[in-house]
């Protein structure tokens, strides 16, 4: 593991940019006091890891600022490395290796060891979430040869992962991938407990209720928070949303999803692949763009994860590429065959 990147931001908080992989670690840093660790795992679909992107530096740096130490884990991807080297549990070794490096290293670097926690963004939450339920087994201490309390985080924060299987067999069927195991619907390790409308989450302070936001996949869920009046909608509504694969649904569910959550009256929401909070407004735009999508005007979409479909990239202006991810320039990228209304 080597640092790639640190900047002084304050006199006892620094941000560390961190690459991980099994086979070497460097990383050298000093700070005052002890603080708390938090490392980020950006997205990608396990194809890539641009810790340059939206998921990574940004989010280490604003820890940062506010006293964390901050890692940015570049962890296996497709990209980087063979398949033998990038087939899971790779990745969850990988940030195994992060926090049993960062404990080793806790008193040059400042770090409570008690005090380590992991967040990820899409992929990246997906690896938390399956490394938050997977550190106690034994995988890691024998890879490591150490007891396996020395993996344990003291909390994973997940954004918009891939975390409900409900039809993943049939989407890998038809979209083989070298990433994933052939039956995503079989739970590696635990159970599947299903969500449902209303359900509530009390963290301590903290009250997320579910909300059923259905669009970009079947089944999506979104969570409110209470305490704040937030919705976070993940990948159920944004800026260049996917309205074609076969797990999608169409454009006039998801037209209902964004009148749903209009009515809601949150006063603020986020969405994948953006890092800042936005006002209500922004869900008008989404609607303008859903209501006025017109197919023959798009531009061919091509993606290498997904193969077999034909898409267009709509939108109610012009279309720019190069504001994919901004809010102000709704685009949705849709199949013929998803347009109902």
């Amino acid at each position: 593991m080597r640092a790639v990147a640190e900047q002084t931001l304050k006199p006892n908080s620094r941000f560390i940019s961190v690459k991980a992989t099994a086979e070497n670690t460097t990383l050298n840093d000093h700070s005052l006091d002890l603080a708390t660790a938090v490392i980020v795992c950006p997205g990608g679909a396990y194809m890539v890891c641009p810790r340059h992107g939206n998921e990574g530096d940004p989010v280490a740096m604003a820890f940062a600022i506010d006293g964390y130490q901050s890692f940015v884990l570049e962890y296996s991807v497709a990209e980087r490395a063979p398949k033998g080297k990038t087939l899971f549990p790779a990745q969850v070794i990988d940030l195994g290796k992060a926090i049993k490096t960062i404990r080793e290293h806790a008193d040059e670097w400042c770090v409570d060891v008690d005090k380590i926690s992991i967040i990820g963004f899409s992929a990246g939450a997906h690896l938390c979430g399956m490394y938050a339920t997977t550190w106690s087994e034994p995988l890691l201490a024998e890879t490591f040869g150490v007891d396996s309390s020395v993996f344990k985080p003291l909390s994973a924060m997940l954004i918009y992962g891939l975390l409900d299987y409900t039809i993943q067999e049939k989407f890998n069927k038809a979209n083989p991938h070298p990433m994933l195991p052939p039956n995503l619907n079989e739970p590696t390790f635990g159970c599947i407990v299903p969500l449902k409308e209303g359900d509530v989450f009390n963290l301590g302070g903290i009250t997320l209720k579910v909300v059923e936001v259905p669009g970009h996949t079947t089944g999506s869920i979104g969570l409110i928070y209470e305490e704040e009046n937030w919705l976070y909608a993940g990948d159920a509504m944004g800026s260049f949303l996917w309205l074609f694969a076969e797990e999608a649904t169409t454009l006039s569910v998801f037209f209902e999803t964004l009148k749903k959550a209009i009515g809601l009256g949150c006063d603020k929401f986020l969405i994948g692949h953006y890092p800042d909070l936005l006002d209500s407004q922004y869900l008008e735009n989404f609607l303008d763009c859903a209501t006025h999508v017109d197919y023959s005007k798009g531009i061919p979409f091509k993606n290498p994860i997904i193969q077999g479909y034909e898409a267009r990239i709509c939108a109610n202006g012009e279309i720019r590429m190069d504001k994919i991810s901004d809010p102000n320039f709704p685009m949705l990228v849709i199949s013929e065959n998803k347009i109902d209304c």
